[in-house]
């Protein structure tokens, strides 16, 4: 390690400041005091860990933005994998890294190089490949990214779970990268290509020896690093590959990873399902499943088919009907996992509790700090549980529409709509809400009255409620985006709810 720093000091320069952050593993704390300051191979040594397994306890605790403020970019590296200057051209490989703009880059590792993936649209110009995951072994990681993620991440994790880093912090960032640029890129009046988030660098390969320590004091060279160290087998780069991907893929449920594949030419958006399922698309978009539209149109075919008996007899059948009894609001709330909307073009296969956390981060990005908006943002939805019981999609999902107009000036109350999650949703919260809040939940699907076309039937006070309601509409239907759950601060949503809503409620 040192012979390398200093290599690249010769390489880029005397200009070049390092900080040299050391996980110790196995090693004792003095011999690796001793390996880092007396070879001067950095400039600043931030900490060195004697925990094992608590690497990313040790980002979170020492890796802070404020330490991090004068550099760049950040590289995670592990201290048992081997390289030298001609074979990992540190120059070239950053040049890559900086010109892509890429939030995280890392070389290719010895024995984990994924299936090269060639665009079919273009020569072959690739100076990178997409992988599953980017492993934490030895990312370079853009200043601006990890802020994000030790601010959205990291700090909200506790400390306990942290001792035990096996679970692995690269099982989410490249997605929450790919987020962030996608944000930025929004936000952004210039329109541009949206950088990469992930990359792995080709033909700047180094080796994993499969070790968990420093090497020894006495010992030079890597064959004798390599003869020296105790392998363990249970490292993340001696697994199945392809088992890696499947229980990804069941750690983010139905998320896909969302990485980028860079061309000198063009820019290629590739969604990883699984190790065996690739997909190339040249603008960045959603796949809607075989027959999803189909089945979609049939569901809306039997909404509008409702009538006056059929709302009446829907109101009969629900209203009153108590299907759990007393239970924890949040608990409830988390069914919403398990609800997935069959009319929702845009949301496709994603969860329910993933599309209210959409609305809230939307709402927060927008700097809305209404507990109101907010609270609603979560509970809007609220009503759609009813499919988890056994009523009929067409009962539940799509929009509202009116069947009979009440009279002017009088309120909504004396209209009669389609019977949807929007009434079941008002009747199950009205008594725990404000009027203004129950009344948003009950009308937030009825087209026409967003449209303004049935403003003349609301009285003075619904008219003041207009707005709230408008916001939450904005915010619903922009936010769309398929397999992707934002990362929220959950205590801070449990605290937006308590103010409407108590601990328990009747279901």
């Amino acid at each position: 390690m040192a012979a390398y720093v200093h290599s690249m000091r010769s390489y880029l320069g005397t200009g070049v400041k390092f900080a040299l952050n050391c996980y110790g593993g196995n090693a004792s704390r003095e011999r690796l005091e001793v390996y880092i300051h007396e070879e001067g191979v950095s400039d600043l040594v931030l900490f060195i860990s004697v925990l094992p397994g608590a690497k990313i306890l040790f980002w979170k605790k020492l890796l802070t933005p404020p330490r991090l403020a004068a550099y760049d970019v950040l590289w995670l590296l592990d201290s048992d994998l081997l390289f030298d200057l001609d074979h990992f051209p540190l120059y070239r490989f950053l040049s890559i890294g900086m010109k892509t703009k890429a939030a995280i880059f890392q070389p290719t590792v010895y024995a984990t190089i994924y299936q090269e993936l060639r665009p079919t649209h273009t020569a072959d110009r690739s100076v990178a490949q997409a992988v599953c995951i980017v492993e934490i072994m030895t990312p370079f990681i853009r200043s601006d990214m990890w802020k994000e993620i030790h601010r959205q991440g990291l700090v909200y994790i506790d400390d306990t779970i942290l001792y035990n880093s096996s679970w692995g912090i690269d099982n989410w960032w490249c997605d929450f990268a790919a987020n962030l640029q996608l944000v930025s890129r929004n936000s952004n009046t210039t329109v541009g290509r949206i950088p990469p988030a992930c990359l792995v660098i080709k033909d700047t390969q180094i080796v994993h020896s499969n070790s968990r320590s420093m090497p020894r004091e006495d010992q030079a060279g890597v064959d004798s690093r390599l003869a020296s160290v105790k392998p363990w087998v249970e490292h993340s780069n001696k697994t199945n590959v392809s088992g890696q991907c499947e229980r990804l893929d069941d750690l983010l449920r139905q998320r896909q990873q969302r990485l980028f594949y860079f061309d000198e030419k063009t820019m290629t958006r590739i969604e990883l399902g699984s190790a065996s399922h690739v997909q190339h698309k040249k603008i960045v978009g959603k796949e809607v499943p075989r027959g999803w539209k189909k089945n979609a149109a049939q569901i809306y075919n039997r909404n509008r088919h409702q009538d006056l008996k059929a709302v009446e007899r829907l109101n009969a059948k629900w209203k009153d009907k108590v299907l759990i009894g007393n239970g924890s609001t949040w608990e409830f709330l988390q069914l919403l996992k398990k609800v997935i909307d069959p009319t929702d073009n845009s949301l496709l296969r994603t969860n329910q509790w993933s599309h209210v956390l959409q609305v809230y981060t939307a709402m927060k990005a927008d700097n809305i700090t209404s507990p109101k908006a907010l609270s609603l943002a979560l509970i809007h939805d609220f009503g759609k549980l009813l499919v988890l019981f056994g009523e009929d999609d067409a009962n539940i999902m799509c929009s509202t529409i009116v069947l009979k107009h009440g009279e002017l000036g009088r309120g909504l109350d004396s209209t009669i709509t389609t019977w949807n999650h929007d009434e079941f949703g008002f009747q199950k919260l009205r008594r725990y809400l404000p009027p203004d809040m129950a009344w948003v939940i009950r009308y937030h699907s009825l087209s026409p009255l967003l449209k303004g076309e049935l403003h003349q039937f609301l009285t003075p006070e619904e008219l003041t409620w207009f707005p709230l309601l408008r916001l939450l509409w904005k915010h619903d239907h922009m936010s769309k985006r398929s397999m992707y759950t934002p990362l929220v601060d959950l205590q801070e949503v449990r605290a937006i709810l308590s103010k409407f809503l108590p601990e328990k409620i009747c279901f």
